[in-house]
């Protein structure tokens, strides 16, 4: 079955015959970039367990990217749950998240297509829409059994696409007593710009969920509110409870009444406890459980009791998952094999998640509470390459131009079938993760193995901002977007070729989004790098205010400034502003259907590079967004990278590579 099917790649040849050699970048490699556009890390994600029973989403990619729940009975029985042509998927605020609840037996889940929520019996193969067809979004139910209705974050627009309305709704799920259809859903909160994870205590009595508003993203400043519910299940005012001036996340009730939830107010994001009026803080970790809302849905604990939770802590980067005494803080680690894990899911004694490991894809993992065995669960997607050509990732810690440690992830060259000619370096490929408060791993990554088994090497930058350091690492961006990120990537280049790991003429710096802005900047601002890949990144600042999405309209407000004191620094960090700087080659690639960042930012950088005679290559895909999904999109993505490479530093692929036009190209 398909969710059972795994590939195993890339059997050295080294027994038959002694490693050849070649020049790095020209190394023949058994990864394709069709096999990597297909199985790029699992597809196995955001775990909830009902019942004793494990669910989980997968991505087809052979139904054109139809997004099916599965289950996983304790018997082993895996099967799918939402028939065709079900996809389960929500666009609220763009990036999704929170698509689906399991509760008693039934899911309740957002369809892609029409983006309404359904309801379905587990064991049945219909679903009965909840709400009306009019392009609304929902997102991150929860239930409120006694009195037969779900709270989920809510999202409506109208006629200014920038500016949807935002807040917390209630959806019955019986018809109202002498009514054809019901009431119908309805607002329950809708006082600020954003709210966020709404939760029910278990006796259907009060409601809690976090809020924001701008100019502050939820790891700025959020708030957590608890409404009263009444008897007839109608919720009052939500009274602010907790936040302000920190970054509130990961709510949850306890049985008793407890509210936990967690805050970076100690300059870490730990677990809080709220009862009869009382705040106590509950763990004192130097690492984050939470730090604000990235996307709807997401926890990173869960309770197993009023007495004992399960919580996942990150510490420089890597994760550690925890039972944590709901009454004393004292925590304690499980013995886990791992890189990386995300997406907990606790309940019935046992704990499901998605585990990263350096030489295979992730996977999504069972824990039994009692026993503390693993289970590994059939999966699409595993990906699995001969270990001896795996690159695995090598922490780094590197001084910033700043004062301070930045961080990130080094992967050699790796293929036993070749060598370098004595006294060669290889090119290094610096990546820059999006967000920019976001972070990247350590974990098997397809594409990042694509790369070294050409003998490229790599560092996965966790440049000053990102998250999984602590409050005072993320807020080294605040107001210098722009220059800490680039200073970062530039000195992780600068720290490899002085350890002699990269060719100080070969560097590339790739980044997207977020990433790619960082990218344009480095390549405007800097003289380090020699060529750069944009992908679907900011040029300018100013306008991406203007016309972003709503949930990152005022981003750059913490990132840059605002008011006229910061319009020289839009200005001055803006890429579009200083396009004559770039001089290297650069490509660039965007998806057309973006709304996040508009095609317009690339289509602009490009016009103006192209103008000024510098290589530069464009790459539009009118079938996708803020992101690649496509199969077909993603191999072409890689393979012209790779023939760009090559045409920028004169050496030929090993294998035939799809190409790209690329303007002021000179002669070889």
């Amino acid at each position: 079955m398909l969710r059972a099917t795994v590939l195993l790649l890339g059997v050295s040849t080294m027994a038959a015959a002694a490693a050849a050699e070649a020049p790095y970048g020209t190394w023949a490699s058994p990864l394709t970039a069709a096999q990597v556009s297909r199985r790029a890390g699992t597809n196995a994600e955001t775990p909830q367990i009902d019942r004793g029973r494990v669910y989980w989403l997968e991505r087809r990619n052979d139904e054109s990217g139809r997004v099916v729940l599965v289950e996983r009975a304790p018997d082993g029985t895996v099967r799918d749950v939402t028939p065709a042509p079900y996809s389960v998927h929500t666009t609220l605020s763009d990036y999704g998240g929170g698509d689906y609840l399991v509760q008693d037996g039934t899911v309740y889940f957002s369809n892609a297509s029409d983006q309404r929520l359904y309801m379905q019996r587990v064991d049945a193969k219909v679903a009965t829409p909840l709400t009306p067809d009019d392009k609304s979004r929902w997102a991150a139910c929860t239930l409120d059994a006694p009195h037969k209705q779900l709270f989920c974050t809510h999202e409506v627009y109208g006629s200014d696409p920038t500016e949807p309305t935002n807040g917390i709704a209630v959806v019955p799920l019986e018809p109202a007593p002498g009514t054809a259809g019901g009431n119908g859903p309805r607002w329950v909160f809708q006082k600020t710009d954003f709210a966020a994870n709404p939760k029910v205590d278990a006796k259907g009595t009060r409601l809690a969920f976090v809020t924001w508003s701008h100019p502050n993203m939820s790891w700025d400043a959020s708030e957590l509110r608890v409404a009263r519910i009444g008897d007839d299940g109608k919720a009052g005012d939500a009274e602010i409870v907790a936040g302000g001036k920190e970054a509130i996340s990961d709510v949850r009730w306890l049985r008793d009444g407890t509210l936990v939830y967690a805050s970076d107010r100690d300059g870490y994001a730990n677990l809080y406890a709220l009862k009869d009026g009382r705040t106590r803080q509950v763990t004192a970790l130097n690492a984050d459980i939470g730090g604000g809302v990235s996307a709807q849905g997401r926890s990173n604990w869960g309770p197993v009791s009023d007495q004992e939770a399960i919580a996942l802590a990150t510490e420089k980067g890597r994760q550690r998952l925890l039972r944590v005494d709901l009454k004393t803080g004292a925590t304690r680690p499980f013995d886990l094999p791992s890189t990386t894990m995300r997406s907990p899911a606790i309940g019935h004694g046992l704990v499901a998640f998605t585990r990263g490991m350096p030489t295979e894809s992730s996977a999504l993992v069972v824990l039994d509470l009692k026993t503390n065995k693993t289970t590994t669960l059939p999966r699409g997607g595993a990906f699995r390459l001969d270990p001896a050509l795996v690159s695995t990732s090598v922490d780094i810690e590197f001084p910033a131009k700043d004062g301070h440690t930045s961080y990130g992830f080094y992967y050699a060259p790796t293929n036993p079938d070749f060598t370098a000619p004595a006294g060669e370096l290889p090119p290094l490929i610096v990546l820059v993760h999006g967000g920019p408060t976001s972070s990247t791993t350590g974990d098997f990554n397809p594409g990042i193995q694509y790369w070294t088994s050409r003998g490229f090497a790599v560092v996965d930058v966790n440049y000053g901002g990102s998250t999984g350091y602590g409050t005072a690492y993320r807020r080294r961006l605040n107001g210098k977007w722009g220059v800490v990120d680039v200073d970062d990537a530039c000195s992780a280049a600068e720290y490899l070729v002085a350890q002699k790991k990269a060719d100080p003429k070969r560097l590339i710096i790739m980044g997207g989004s977020a990433g790619g802005y960082t990218t344009l900047a480095a390549m405007a601002f800097r003289d380090v790098f020699a060529a750069g890949v944009d992908l679907f990144g900011v040029s300018d600042l100013k306008r991406l205010d203007l016309e972003s999405h709503k949930l990152e309209k005022n981003y750059t407000f913490s990132l840059i400034g605002r008011g006229p004191e910061a319009e020289q620094r839009y200005k001055e960090r803006a890429p579009i502003e200083h396009v004559d700087n770039i001089k290297r080659p650069l490509i660039i690639y965007q998806g057309l259907e973006d709304k996040v960042v508009p095609p317009n930012q690339s289509s602009m950088i490009f016009e103006a590079v192209k103008k000024n005679g510098v290589p530069v290559a464009y790459v539009t895909y009118a079938n996708e967004g803020h992101g690649f999904h496509v199969p077909e999109n993603i191999q072409h993505t890689l393979e012209t990278e790779l023939y760009f490479f090559g045409k920028v530093f004169g050496f030929t692929p090993a294998e035939p590579v799809q190409n790209v036009p690329i303007e002021n190209l000179p002669a070889h």
